[in-house]
């Protein structure tokens, strides 16, 4: 089983963004308005999200942690 999560500095980026894209209208049969990516790599993970409304991403990656 692979396991992906957030890391602390990952995770307030992560509801900064939510922040900044609350007002952003999106309806979902569950909700969905913010995707998280994880890519894999050699030696981390790459972390994305995107808000599904105005299809702004940010790259939230705690390269430190590499």
């Amino acid at each position: 089983m692979i396991e992906f999560a957030l890391q602390d500095k990952e995770e307030k980026s992560f509801r900064k963004f939510e922040k900044k894209h609350s007002k952003c209208s999106y309806q979902d049969a569950i909700g969905g308005k913010t995707a998280i990516t994880f890519i894999p790599t050699g030696i981390g993970e790459v972390v994305v999200v995107k808000c599904q409304s105005c299809n702004k991403e940010e790259n939230i990656t705690d390269f430190s942690t590499w």
